[in-house]
């Protein structure tokens, strides 16, 4: 199976007439899926430059860290399941730090912590072989993920 990424699955819906403006999650550890579930016509979604209509049980998979926005200029709603997965191309340490951070930064909210604890052991290592913290890696790792990309996809996949 596809191992989630911690933002999960959701269902949004885009009223008529409107659009999300160009934005960057910031974040090119997880990509995203969008199923189309109840999609009118003149409904898209533009991903680094390139523009993709949405289809009605189709699927836009994109890295929602290149520039994104979308628009839907029906007169219906549009619908789409969103689904959130981890880049194929992060190591299970990675992962791992990932979810403790976020974990913790939930927790944190929430005011189930109220003081840091220990860290795992090999923990920081990881944060810094990795420099996974705030979804920034390494050159080698920036170089090798955005090599992998179609060029005439950007940020779609």
């Amino acid at each position: 199976g596809v191992p989630l990424a911690m933002r999960g699955v959701i269902v949004a819906r885009q009223a008529p007439g409107s659009g999300v403006a160009p934005h960057s999650d910031g974040r090119n550890f997880f990509l995203t899926a969008h199923f189309g579930l109840s999609v009118p016509e003149d409904c898209d979604m533009t991903v680094a430059g390139k523009t993709k209509p949405w289809e009605e049980d189709g699927c836009i998979i994109l890295d929602t860290s290149f520039m994104h926005s979308t628009r839907n200029e029906s007169e219906e709603d549009r619908f789409v399941l969103i689904v959130d997965f981890w880049h194929p191309d992060l190591s299970e340490a990675e992962r791992e730090a990932l979810e403790y951070i976020y974990d913790f930064r939930t927790k944190f909210e929430q005011g189930k912590i109220k003081y840091v604890p220990k860290m795992p052991t090999g923990f920081l290592e990881t944060l810094q072989m990795y420099s996974a913290w705030g979804g920034a890696y390494t050159e080698e790792s920036v170089e090798k993920r955005t090599s992998t990309q179609d060029d005439n996809l950007g940020g779609f996949r």
